[in-house]
């Protein structure tokens, strides 16, 4: 699947090939004609260490225009000395029309893509960039080809009627050399209004060619070479007023290429109208809330991966899950939300997955981590959606914690702030103390996490590894880490042997009172399960078999997980749904059946607090061959097949490895060989469970 840079790219190109050989392009990267097309392709993220403060092209490359006749226009500028633009005698593409929007109706019907994520921004030209440097910020060399990349400042929200303090990137078509007609480039310190579509604030942006006007003044803008788009009430009155057109072409930035306004609005009147028209028709709505789904309610569609392909196809804007941080909500949001069925049963699949942060008035763009598990879409657990966003808090502050599972048990994680009532996606960390790695935005993070809000410190238990945050750092401008890990020492192993010595015997005095077939003996075993945490099993004699307590230990916590009935041999199995502990007990015949061997198998999924039965299993051998296969349920044994022993075997932990195995049998007796008599030397049960920790 193409990275959205590619997409970008080639649909850009494209484009700019087409109309170069039909004599047009217009004022932006694309007309919304063709808008569905390059939804998903104008957004192409930023290296986050781009270059700042670079300069402006050299005004004195160029040589100074003569200002052409445009006298009566009182949108002249009035000063005294000839105004002095940046380019002249510049190549003039020609529009004839062609492909172009030529109603407002039919613009919004390509505005469709854009539900939940409409604007009208009011922006100031910054800096216009070279080419070479524009290849530099955004990696992609459609700046090389007739296409201009300037820094804006965004102001404000006509739409929702919010302050903005926001600078982001703009690129539009056209260049020193070869202009649209009408349209030359944005002037520097001038300030428009549009709608952004495709609007990222860590990306290159475009604005929507049919909808860009420059502001005359604090209460009047001026359409920019969109006669064709009509504005109109319901009761069928047109909006703004018509400039004369002896009076719309103004040169702005080259001399041979004035740009035209063909109509003047009231900048309130105009946003009112877009306001109201859009939530009439859906794409739009006050209360940004409104235009999102529960997943509980929501009609998701199945498509398989034959019929999925590389498009976005799905259900839109669905919430998974809601979360508070004070005055704001967080959002867990999926867009394009489908589901597999038959391949992967209980998950589904989102396009773009992510959080978005809601101030009672408008939403934030969807932010999540980018990597390779997003080149196919982030399948989802629809039994777990809760456990996918954490939200913490340190003073006024907070962190968000946003996970990506790569299996039902492990997972990757990214971090996002609230700062001062201000969002800040993807965090930057440095590992290089836990991993080597210097700095990322994705971690291993188990669910076991403690919280000390003092030091704004995030505490992986299982990974022994401490996420200390400096919201000092947490800014618009990166200076250093957002945050540092740092490892974590164990607790005192002498704390913990004793700890889980003491437990032991306590449930030994439980065992021993309820059965007089057990002896005082013991052997010690561990598996190291996955993020660091450990298994582990003391296993003790019982008539004719074994019986095991088990406990997992994770950073200074021991928690029991159960008692189950054992032999000498113990696998740790894993595949992407989880882990699994794996037994055999294996018990030859008595004196009446030497020749026989009853081979029994013992599956545990094993969670954060018990070992969940999958299956218990078994087979005789008589004479070393097998001659009858059983299950064990309920208490119950039920005889089966050889082929049902198989398909119950095959089905109990799919797809596993081994992770990890335990033998406390070497010389083949089907008996423990070591043990500790630990009634009698306490000090002899520490030391066992010393060594194994």
């Amino acid at each position: 699947m193409k990275t959205s840079h590619e997409m970008a790219q080639s649909v850009l190109e494209r484009r700019d090939r087409i109309l170069r050989r039909r004599r047009i392009l217009k004022t932006s990267f694309g007309a919304v004609a063709g808008v569905s097309a390059v939804a998903a392709a104008l957004v192409v993220t930023l290296n986050i260490s781009r270059p700042r403060g670079v300069d402006l092209i050299d005004p004195g490359t160029v040589s100074q225009p003569i200002n052409p006749d445009v006298s009566g226009n009182d949108l002249v500028p009035s000063e005294a000395e000839e105004p002095q633009y940046l380019y002249n005698d510049v190549k003039i593409r020609k529009d004839a029309g062609a492909g172009s929007i030529d109603s407002y109706d039919l613009l919004v019907d390509h505005l469709e893509i854009y539900s939940g994520n409409m604007n009208f921004y009011e922006f100031t030209i910054t800096k216009q960039y070279t080419s070479d440097e524009a290849v530099e910020l955004t990696g992609s060399d459609i700046f090389l080809s007739g296409s201009t990349l300037f820094s804006a400042h965004i102001s404000y929200d006509h739409l929702s009627g919010s302050e903005e303090n926001m600078d982001i990137l703009l690129a539009q078509a056209g260049n020193a050399e070869s202009q649209i007609e009408n349209s030359p480039l944005y002037g520097i310190g001038e300030t428009y209004a549009a709608f952004l579509s495709g609007f990222d604030p860590e990306s290159w942006n475009v604005a929507c060619p049919e909808l860009i006007f420059a502001l005359n003044d604090d209460t009047k803008c001026l359409h920019i070479n969109a006669e064709q788009i009509k504005l109109e009430t319901p009761d069928g009155v047109q909006l703004g007023e018509e400039i004369p057109a002896d009076e719309q072409y103004v040169c702005t930035t080259t001399s041979n290429n004035p740009v035209r306004y063909v109509r003047k609005y009231d900048i309130a009147e105009l946003s009112d109208f877009l306001r109201s028209d859009w939530i009439s028709r859906g794409l739009y709505a006050e209360n940004a809330l409104q235009s999102y789904t529960e997943f509980s309610n929501a009609d998701i569609p199945d498509i398989p991966p034959s019929e999925r392909g590389t498009e976005a196809m799905g259900a839109r804007n669905i919430l998974f899950d809601t979360k508070q941080a004070g005055d704001f909500s967080i959002l867990l949001a999926g867009d394009y939300v489908s589901t597999d069925n038959e391949g992967h049963p209980g998950m589904v699949n989102c396009f773009h997955f992510g959080i978005q942060i809601y101030d009672g008035k408008t939403v934030s763009e969807l932010s999540g981590a980018h990597f390779d598990l997003g080149l196919v879409g982030y399948w989802v657990y629809t039994d777990r959606l809760s456990d996918y966003m954490s939200v913490f808090q340190f003073g006024e502050n907070y962190i968000i914690v946003l996970r990506y599972y790569e299996g039902y048990n492990s997972c990757k994680a990214a971090f996002f702030a609230i700062k001062d009532g201000k969002f800040y996606p993807e965090l930057m960390g440095d590992y290089s103390a836990a991993t080597g790695e210097q700095m990322g935005v994705t971690t291993l993070l188990s669910e076991n996490l403690s919280v000390d809000e003092e030091a704004c410190t995030i505490t992986d238990m299982d990974n022994g590894i401490s996420y200390v945050f400096d919201f000092d750092a947490i800014s618009d401008t990166f200076t250093k880490p957002h945050y540092t890990a740092v490892k974590v020492e164990n607790a005192d192993r002498e704390e913990i042997s004793g700890q889980l010595s003491e437990m032991w015997l306590k449930k030994w005095a439980e065992i021993s009172a309820n059965s007089d077939f057990v002896l005082p003996q013991v052997s010690v075993f561990s598996l190291d399960l996955r993020n660091g945490s450990r298994l582990i099993g003391f296993v003790y004699p019982e008539y004719k078999s074994y019986g095991a307590v088990f406990y997992r230990i994770s950073g200074d916590m021991v928690t029991e997980l159960g008692s189950e009935m054992c032999g000498s041999h113990f696998v740790l199995l894993q595949n992407s749904s989880g882990q699994y502990l794996y037994m055999v007990r294996n018990s030859p015949g008595g004196a009446m059946n030497e020749e026989s061997l009853y081979i029994d198998r013992y599956y545990y999924r094993i969670t954060e607090t018990s070992l969940e039965p999958v299956l218990s299993i078994g087979r005789q051998l008589y004479k070393e061959e097998p001659v009858d296969w059983y299950v064990y349920e309920n208490g119950d044994t039920t005889h089966i097949s050889v082929e049902e022993y198989e398909n119950l075997t095959a089905s109990a932990a799919p797809d596993c490895t081994i992770a990890d195995t335990a033998e406390l049998d070497n010389d083949g007796d089907y008996k423990v060989d070591e043990y500790c008599a630990f009634e009698d030397d306490p000090e002899g049960l520490k030391a066992a469970v010393l060594s194994v920790i």
